[in-house]
């Protein structure tokens, strides 16, 4: 089962997986943006890992 990915932690915007290419248009990897502030993560290799990485919060921030 895929993971939904959480609105953003700081303006509640909906959030999107992102590739990143490469000039040849092979995938380089992914990360999260918010839609509406643009806030990223971190850039990993899997989507999976980009979507459990931006996912985690503190209890404060959910």
């Amino acid at each position: 089962m895929k993971e939904e990915l959480k609105r953003c932690p700081f303006c509640g915007g909906k959030a999107e997986i992102r590739e990143i290419a490469t000039r040849t248009s092979s995938i380089d990897g992914f990360y999260v943006m918010c839609t509406k502030c643009k806030t990223s993560g971190d850039n990993y290799s899997k989507a999976e890992t980009a979507t459990r990485a931006w996912n985690i919060r503190t209890e404060a921030e959910t």
